[in-house]
């Protein structure tokens, strides 16, 4: 046996284990019984119509796109800044305010909520949207800061230079030259900020006040027990990933042909 076969075997199990659970969720989804169990009872769309006709799944997720979309928004803010602030520049502190800023991205996620709600207990400020949107941008902020100081790393210092000879301000020059050149940096950070935005459970957990996000939302339907109308939840989400992903990643690779 070639040693392509060998490595196909091992492969198509990693590929089985991935995809199988999804495939399960959006069969289970379209189950008549609202028990996901084996053999399905028939086919059905109501868990669908279900999920479309629930006022508090719908709140939360509106909750969720308007924290993940101000998460974005502030992220991209703040991480422009920090990048900004040590781009080109070695200073005695750089690594240590690198890793500030990263750290909580990297530690427990379970540690990052205990010490927040440990904080705003201390300080008497109410758990609601807010706390959760402090926290959520403190757990992106480090993945965004990585990928635009890197992308400022690689922009030629010249390229402003020459643009401050040519007249330009400080601000015109950042607007016209470093701005456009951290464009699709910027893009990367927005995608990658609000999926980690959305598929926040843990930290989200012990700052939520009285407003559910969907993956808290989620959780405490979990707690009732696995139903098919998650699962049509789950299938829905599922789908929206595909739609937004597919298109970039056809454009990808349409531009790595032309290149």
């Amino acid at each position: 046996m070639s040693s392509k076969r060998l490595l196909a075997i091992p492969t198509a199990f990693a590929f089985l284990l991935i995809y199988l659970p999804l495939v399960s969720v959006v069969m289970f989804s379209f189950n008549s019984s609202p028990i996901p169990v084996m053999p399905l009872e028939g086919v059905s769309t109501e868990w669908y119509s279900e999920v479309f006709a629930d006022e508090a799944l719908q709140e939360s997720l509106f909750n969720t796109l308007e924290i993940g979309a101000m998460t974005v928004v502030a992220c991209l803010v703040l991480a422009t800044a920090g990048a900004l602030a040590v781009r080109h520049r070695r200073f005695p502190g750089r690594g240590a305010y690198e890793f500030v800023i990263g750290l909580p991205f990297l530690l427990p996620e379970v540690v990052t909520g205990v010490a927040l709600l440990g904080f705003f207990a201390e300080t008497d400020v109410t758990l609601s949207m807010t706390t959760i949107l402090v926290g959520h941008v403190l757990f992106c902020i480090g993945a965004s800061f990585r990928l635009i100081a890197a992308r400022l790393e690689a922009l030629p210092a010249s390229l402003e230079e020459a643009s401050r000879d040519l007249g330009r301000t400080a601000i015109g020059t950042f607007v016209y030259v470093t701005l456009p050149g951290m464009r699709s940096a910027l893009v990367a950070s927005a995608i990658l900020v609000f999926a980690l935005s959305f598929d926040q459970t843990v930290i989200t957990i012990f700052l939520t006040g009285t407003d559910n996000t969907l993956p808290t939302f989620m959780w405490a339907q979990l707690r009732l027990g696995f139903n098919s109308e998650l699962n049509a939840i789950a299938t829905l989400i599922l789908l929206a990933t595909t739609l937004l992903v597919l298109p970039l990643s056809l454009r990808g690779r349409e531009t790595q042909r032309a290149l």
